[in-house]
């Protein structure tokens, strides 16, 4: 994407094998400058999907992809490192730096907060974060980008819907699924 087409919309794919697609996962993404904004769409009846609850604040968690749960990978065009950003409904979030395919996992400690919020009524929920990149990405080079999602129901069955599915299980990490691009030139 371009400076001024900086700026995704879509939805995103269940995986495979015959399973049903029980709701519609839209995004609307947006990268302007030093900021990565991503919005998250469910339509659909959301009662039978699991939501954590959110505590008294949010907090910094980790597994928070054990349940429902929004991801958004990202990394350097022709660098092997990436990051993992995870965002639950309940506000809780952490941002993960690796060394290359699911190697040297280490929490990114560069970003302490995240500004995030989520609304949610009877066949709609939307999740939003604004994730800065200026500390992370030093250098002005274009990004990929993946987004993803882990849709947990109350019958204890799970859907992974993503931008692609490279592989013949889900699996995010794969940067081969990471289709959207931006820069800031």
């Amino acid at each position: 994407m371009k400076r001024e087409q900086n700026k995704a919309l879509g939805s995103l794919i269940s995986f495979g094998n015959g399973q049903v697609h029980r709701l519609k996962v839209g995004y609307q993404l947006s990268f302007g400058g030093t900021v990565l904004q991503v919005e998250y769409t469910l339509h659909g009846v959301l009662n039978d999907l699991i939501i954590p609850a959110g505590g008294p604040a949010v907090q910094r968690k980790d597994a928070l992809w054990q349940t429902t749960c929004f991801e958004c990978f990202f990394g350097r065009q022709g660098d092997s490192g990436y990051w993992e950003m995870n965002l639950s409904p309940s506000g809780d979030w952490n941002l993960y730096r690796f060394s290359a395919y699911r190697q040297g996992m280490q929490e990114e400690r560069k970003v302490t907060k995240l500004d995030s919020d989520c609304l949610i009524n009877e066949n709609k929920m939307r999740l939003r974060f604004a994730l800065p990149l200026r500390s992370l990405l030093s250098e002005d080079l274009p990004i990929r980008i993946g987004l993803s999602a882990i849709l947990h129901y109350t019958d204890e069955t799970k859907e992974y819907l993503a931008l692609s599915h490279p592989d013949e299980k889900p699996d995010f990490h794969n940067s081969i699924g990471w289709i959207l691009s931006a820069s800031d030139s």
